[in-house]
């Protein structure tokens, strides 16, 4: 490793913060964080980047203007897991965690939500999903900065540690 710049992966041209990338198993890149472009298109808070360094256009869900995305985990299935600071995503109510099928739109199937910011994500080989942030609740149960999710979002119940603070890193 030379540290030299990848000539074969063209700039993204993401406007603002990017705070987390996931890579999918095709090669592409989930970059999620406070920007509004992404290539030279509108784009929020989300984009797909090639391994070319190309945004995807195909891929491009909605948030609202306040929010951003500080959390991305690809899950096994292809599913993106995103946490952060949005209410809303594609039009729907979805505070502070979500999950998107690989085409950008919600998956309803995964019910999940926080009171406040969502920091971090990570996925255990069980498939159940770690959060970590600033909340003091999830699915309106009390957890202190980190909480465990079943597959389908809801709060696994038997994992409940004592924190007084906030995650940011799991």
């Amino acid at each position: 490793w030379t540290g030299a710049n990848d000539s074969s992966f063209a700039n993204p041209q993401l406007t603002g913060w990017v705070y987390s990338i996931g890579v999918q198993q095709d090669g592409n890149y989930i970059a999620g964080g406070d920007f509004t472009s992404a290539g030279g298109t509108p784009q929020a808070k989300l984009a797909r980047i090639t391994p070319s360094g190309a945004n995807d256009g195909t891929f491009a869900p909605t948030f609202n203007s306040s929010g951003w995305v500080s959390a991305v985990a690809i899950q096994q299935d292809g599913k993106i897991l995103i946490g952060g600071g949005f209410t809303s995503v594609n039009g729907v109510t979805k505070n502070r965690i979500a999950r998107l099928n690989t085409t950008g739109a919600i998956d309803s199937t995964f019910d999940s939500s926080a009171d406040v910011y969502v920091d971090t994500i990570a996925i255990q080989a069980d498939g159940k999903i770690l959060i970590g942030g600033a909340f003091e609740n999830v699915g309106g149960q009390p957890r202190a900065g980190i909480a465990r999710l079943n597959t389908n979002g809801t709060l696994d119940t038997s994992f409940n540690p004592v924190l007084s603070g906030m995650v940011r890193e799991l």
